[in-house]
């Protein structure tokens, strides 16, 4: 029988044949020599990557406090601005109030662990 694929003459399969050689001692040699160093190369990667994720929690949790701060502040802003257009001074004291969360929340995000 024949094979029907377009190409297919097996000199791929006979280069693959040839690469399945076996190995020289000292290519053993070099290669158990290797397997160490390797795992201790995977072992500080993997380390440094825990501690990169760990850095990457604490940016996030800050991050987090910051945005909720800004969001205080926002509001802070429209319900001061009701002043203006109200002439009632309890949207001024809670907008102080609230603004006073938001940088309170904001200043918590530089002492976040």
């Amino acid at each position: 029988t024949t094979v029907d694929s377009p190409g297919f003459d097996g000199s791929s399969a006979r280069k693959q044949t040839k690469s399945c050689r076996p190995i020289s001692v000292s290519a053993a040699a070099d290669m158990r020599a290797y397997v160490p160093a390797s795992i201790k190369t995977a072992t500080g990667t993997y380390a440094e990557a825990r501690k990169l994720e760990a850095e990457t929690a604490l940016a996030r949790r800050q991050a987090d406090r910051f945005d909720l701060g800004e969001v205080f502040l926002e509001v802070a802003l429209v319900i001061t601005s009701l002043t203006l257009l109200t002439r009632r001074r309890q949207f001024w004291f809670a907008g102080m109030a609230i603004a006073a969360a938001g940088v309170v929340i904001a200043f918590l995000g530089f002492i976040t662990h």
